[in-house]
């Protein structure tokens, strides 16, 4: 597996020494430093932050025509600056993209402890690309292999629940922090699935709170996801139908989505709209970044 990671939050008086390092890092595994803070805006995060490494990774995706990009993780690993600026960038790249943390302050004083600072500030960026690239491997594995019975990939706009966004959340923070990375995914899993109960008849399906039933495809040939670049839609839309929590997954997957054995009709999000109106003939198919079509 391969792996894309970013660097934000570097204050710009390590910035150099610490990109220096990027090997050291994070290996061989791709890598973007986003600009370096400044103490001119007080070193948080500036609001276009998030837009531009989204852009980045979507452009990325958008070049990749024959899927070579398939296998790859992708995660930001941030200076967690512990203000209202580092919430709204790491909401920015969810549920798209795994984030990790690193607490770190800058020290200043003598070039001793200033050197002290960068080198803590390496081993903690260190520390958490290596327990990202764990947890990349394996949601994955989650997201590859039981795509039609995991609960982590249902849509987060369209499938009504008062968990499912507040378990993804959760999921993220403990698949990176967590000493058992597997048992983080399968308690989250577990919770979904207590809360929204598996269904069966030949295949098994999610319902949720509308009573809408998310049943995936009988076939990865009835696959039809947005499983392309479409013109109108954003690069967290691209991001989002290639990545959940920054792995990997069928980029051609998504739900037929029915009520009972009547024609559903009701209001659903767009991946990048409001709700609107929407009649199946008799379903309506979905896809995790909440793409729809009837």
């Amino acid at each position: 597996m391969n792996f894309l990671f970013a660097y934000a939050g570097i204050p710009i008086e390590v910035f150099d020494a610490v990109r220096d390092r990027a090997q050291h890092i994070c290996g061989e595994s791709s890598r973007i430093f986003c600009p370096p803070l400044s103490a001119k805006v007080g070193y948080t995060y500036p609001e276009n932050c998030a837009d531009l490494l989204i852009s980045e990774f979507a452009k990325r995706i958008e070049d990749d025509h024959h899927n070579e990009l398939g296998d790859e993780g992708i995660a930001v690993i941030y200076v967690d600056n512990g203000d209202h600026a580092t919430s709204r960038f790491v909401q920015s790249f969810f549920p798209s993209t795994l984030c990790a943390k690193v607490s770190w302050k800058i020290t200043f004083g003598t070039k001793a402890q200033v050197a002290k600072s960068k080198n803590d500030l390496v081993v903690g960026l260190k520390h958490a690309t290596n327990q990202a690239r764990d947890a990349l491997r394996l949601l994955a594995k989650e997201l590859r292999e039981r795509d039609a019975k995991t609960p982590l990939l249902l849509p987060v706009k369209n499938f009504t629940s008062a968990h499912l966004a507040k378990t993804l959340l959760e999921l993220q923070s403990a698949v990176v922090n967590a000493a058992d990375k597997d048992l983080a995914i399968k308690y989250a899993v577990e919770s979904l699935e207590s809360t929204h109960p598996p269904a069966k008849d030949l295949k098994r399906y999610f319902v949720d709170d509308r009573k809408v039933e998310f049943r995936p495809p009988g076939s990865h040939r009835a696959r039809h996801g947005l499983a392309r670049v479409v013109a109108g839609h954003n690069p967290s839309c691209l991001l989002s139908g290639r990545r959940r929590l920054g792995a990997p997954y069928d980029r051609a997957f998504h739900y037929d989505c029915l009520r009972g054995d009547r024609s559903l009709v009701d209001d659903f999000f767009g991946c990048h709209d409001g709700p609107s109106r929407w009649k199946g003939n008799p379903h309506i198919n979905i896809a995790p970044n909440d793409f729809v079509r009837a």
